[in-house]
């Protein structure tokens, strides 16, 4: 018989995301937007000084298709996301 340990991966994997957000923010850093890439942890949605922001942060990461991935990115993630 084959079980499905799916909704225990899904629940580990949200946990680490969680954890990834709540990390300080010189960890988050160490990933933040490059201005020219809209890869990493930030806001990707700033276009000039004066707008007004949404003060939600997200990681935006690109991995398919594989040719078009920022590997130097995902080397440093925390070692369970990457």
């Amino acid at each position: 018989m084959v079980t499905n340990n799916s909704g225990t991966m899904l629940a580990e994997f949200k946990g680490e995301v969680q954890g990834f957000f709540e990390l300080p923010l010189e960890e988050k850093k160490k990933l933040w937007q490059q201005p020219d890439n809209r890869e990493g942890f930030g806001q990707p949605f700033v276009v000039s000084e004066g707008q007004r922001l949404d003060w939600s942060d997200m990681f935006y990461l690109t991995t398919l298709p594989v040719n078009v991935r920022k590997s130097d990115i995902i080397q440093r993630l925390p070692q369970k996301l990457s």
